[in-house]
């Protein structure tokens, strides 16, 4: 059914078969997607990193830039390309450790959720 939907959207999934989960039980499938446009896939190169204390590994998309002359036009799609690694360079500066991160838990991420997440680890 996922397979329709990414056909359907014209985006192509990146990941290449590595798992990007370590599986607490048999049978746990990865839920971790890397999707782009068909346009950019062709620059794009995934990759999952090592473990870092997590069940999901996480992973990396470099995007190869386009070098562009100052006689070249832009277009809408280079726009939304540029606004999208803008975004993506803002998220990653915001990752867990940096000076400018101000994380806060979900609000549906109760005392109860803390003592369960707490229990599973420990068994």
């Amino acid at each position: 059914a996922l397979k329709e939907v990414v056909a359907d959207t014209e985006l192509t999934c990146l990941n290449d078969g590595r798992s990007t989960r370590i599986p607490d039980r048999e049978g746990d499938t990865d839920s971790d997607l890397a999707l782009v446009s068909d346009s950019m896939s062709a620059r794009c190169h995934w990759g999952a990193l090592g473990h870092h204390g997590n069940d999901h590994l996480p992973c990396s998309i470099l995007i190869k830039d386009i070098t562009r002359t100052r006689s070249q036009k832009s277009d809408a799609s280079s726009k939304y390309q540029t606004d999208a690694t803008g975004y993506l360079r803002d998220r990653v500066r915001r990752t867990p450790g940096s000076k400018e991160d101000v994380y806060q838990q979900p609000p549906w991420w109760t005392p109860e959720v803390t003592t369960a997440w707490t229990e599973k680890q420990c068994h």
